[in-house]
């Protein structure tokens, strides 16, 4: 697929927010590494490789900055869509930007009318504008790179490692501005990345199903710790209920249930399965 076959199965449904902003706070973007407490460390080509198994040897892409008329050109000229819808694009995001959405409309009308060529490129700018080039602006996609896909036999020999991690410094650079509230870039990758090397951190857990020919993202699985925790609370609420109409009340005891209610006797009987689990 171009050789970004790797970016369907690599994505994180989840993402640990609070794992991600600790790495990026340590970002400094004069020298693109993490200065953490142990040493420095940042994200390689092999890392991106490894990771998101995109190929690491090809060619670059490079691209003059696009203006109004040359962003239209080639909207018209990769996906056969109408000038003044073109136009009309991207006058509504101000730029050389064109909506998701939009993108979506493009890509079920050239199946319907089966321009499977069209179709492709619709969707591989739709693929890597949702992951490697991710962007949070409100238009995500930018125009530029649809030049990769305008000769589709030519797209496997980009080097796409070097294109997603250079995308990926520049959006910890930014972000590692005091003013900054935001994440761009490919949040799967660095988390993907913490993973890989840090271990004992954040949500981790093996997916027992991995293989070697997915993405070295899909070994971790996020859902696994979050998962077992929600049936351990569910195992111990339901044998508490069952045990709960069993027991003998004293006096006292009974005195709470009428006065406060069987909420606040429940809490008490659940609060020492809270205190081990935590």
């Amino acid at each position: 697929m171009c050789g970004l076959g790797g970016l369907l199965h690599a994505n994180y449904e989840v993402l640990d927010q609070g794992l991600l902003c600790g790495f990026v706070e340590r970002w400094h973007a004069e020298t693109n590494n993490f200065h953490l407490p142990v040493e420095e460390m940042t994200i390689t080509l092999d890392d991106v490789s490894n990771l998101l198994h995109l190929p690491i040897v090809g060619q670059f892409y490079t691209h003059e900055t696009l203006d109004a008329d040359s962003t239209i050109d080639l909207l018209v000229q990769a996906l056969r869509v109408d000038r003044g819808n073109a136009y009309e694009e991207t006058r509504y995001c101000q730029g050389a930007h064109v909506r998701l959405s939009w993108l979506r409309d493009v890509y079920k009308d050239a199946c319907s009318r089966r321009q499977w060529t069209v179709a492709a490129r619709a969707y591989l700018l739709h693929l890597v504008g949702c992951t490697i080039f991710a962007n949070k602006n409100a238009p995500p996609v930018i125009v530029f790179y649809l030049g990769f896909f305008v000769d589709l036999r030519l797209t496997e020999g980009y080097s796409w490692v070097w294109a997603a991690l250079t995308h990926m410094y520049e959006k910890l650079g930014d972000c590692s501005y005091a003013n900054t509230k935001q994440l761009a870039g490919y949040a799967t990758l660095l988390q993907g990345w913490i993973y890989e090397h840090f271990p004992s951190t954040g949500m981790r857990c093996m997916q027992p199903l991995y293989s070697e020919d997915q993405p070295r993202c899909r070994m971790y699985d996020v859902w696994c710790r979050k998962r077992y925790f929600w049936w351990r609370r569910a195992q111990a609420h339901h044998t508490m209920k069952a045990k709960l109409p069993r027991l003998r009340l004293s006096s006292h005891d009974e005195e709470r249930l009428v006065s406060k209610g069987a909420s606040s006797l429940w809490w008490g009987a659940s609060r020492p399965w809270w205190g081990a689990a935590t």
